[in-house]
């Protein structure tokens, strides 16, 4: 599910709306949402990127999930980067 066609929107790259009515919809439904960043709309930038870092934040604190995955994947990602991934993801 993309930010924007939610309707979210920032202020200076702050969330500054956030409709999570189509995502609780879903979770009623019975479907489990996929959410992840995407360009916004912004009242003083006009567009920015609204991160799903800060989307899951804001879901968590609203919803107070048991769970929350949060996948991720970047294509060129470097060998030391990898490393850290694996050793954090130990911890």
């Amino acid at each position: 599910m993309s930010p924007f066609a939610c309707g979210w929107s920032t202020q200076r790259r702050d969330l500054a709306s956030a409709n999570a009515s189509q995502i609780i919809e879903s979770l009623h439904a019975g479907f489990v949402p996929v959410l992840h960043g995407d360009a916004v709309l912004d009242e003083s930038l006009d567009c920015t990127i609204l991160s799903g870092d800060v989307i899951i934040r804001h879901l968590a604190q609203l919803l107070t999930p048991k769970y929350v995955v949060f996948l991720m994947f970047m294509e060129y990602m470097t060998v030391l980067q990898l490393t850290q991934m694996q050793y954090f993801s130990k911890r």
